[in-house]
């Protein structure tokens, strides 16, 4: 089964925004700073346009990825093969108030091969959407797929390049929920902002 014009477009696009979609609100709340310069009232409205774009945008995605999610436990199994794996350790640093605070994120990082339908195909995928990952869990996770290990891998039968070595919610559902609690906090936004420009409210 080959995915149609219209699917390939659709997982392009939400594999584009789950990557970018930081640096897409950094441009346009630039843009909204340029262009609400000199008028404050459009600035508001601006605002109210850019939280708006961003809460729906990021509720469809919360949606999409709990759609994979439920498709992934009837997805077909593959024979993989582990490549690599380790514990990716990012550091950020906020310069926000008078002392700066460092950010420590962990990732397992677990690249693997595997075929299907005699296509050869690399994925580092090890459930469907990229979460924050505690430490201890990231290293549990980079633990159960060591180097050279052979693995099942559950393959998207529409999209093949698209595969997980845990299907389903793997035990992440509260952290899945966060996608939803960061759109509805956008839309809690826009709505402030919309009201404050419609009725003049503060």
């Amino acid at each position: 089964m080959k995915p149609n014009g219209s699917e390939s477009f659709t997982e392009w696009f939400w594999a584009i925004w789950s990557k970018i979609w930081w640096l897409i609100f950094i441009v346009l709340a630039v843009g909204i700073f340029y262009l609400g310069y000199k008028d404050p009232g459009l600035l508001i409205r601006l605002f109210g346009i850019l939280f708006t774009v961003c809460g729906i945008g990021t509720i469809l995605y919360g949606i999409r990825t709990r759609r994979l999610q439920q498709q992934s436990l009837s997805w077909p199994p593959a024979k993989g093969t582990i490549l690599s794996s380790e514990v990716k350790i990012e550091t950020r640093t906020s310069h926000r108030g008078s002392h700066p605070s460092t950010f420590t994120f962990y990732r397992p990082s677990v690249t693997y091969n595997y075929e299907y339908q005699g296509q050869s195909y690399q994925s580092r995928r090890i459930i469907v959407a990229d979460i924050n990952w505690p430490k201890k869990e990231a290293e549990e996770a980079v633990a159960r797929y060591p180097v050279h290990s052979k693995v099942t891998v559950w393959v998207n039968p529409a999209r093949p390049k698209i595969a997980v070595l845990e299907r389903g919610m793997a035990g992440k559902s509260r952290k899945y929920r966060l996608v939803f609690l960061i759109g509805a906090l956008f839309i809690l936004v826009a709505i402030v902002f919309w009201l404050v420009a419609i009725f003049g409210i503060g």
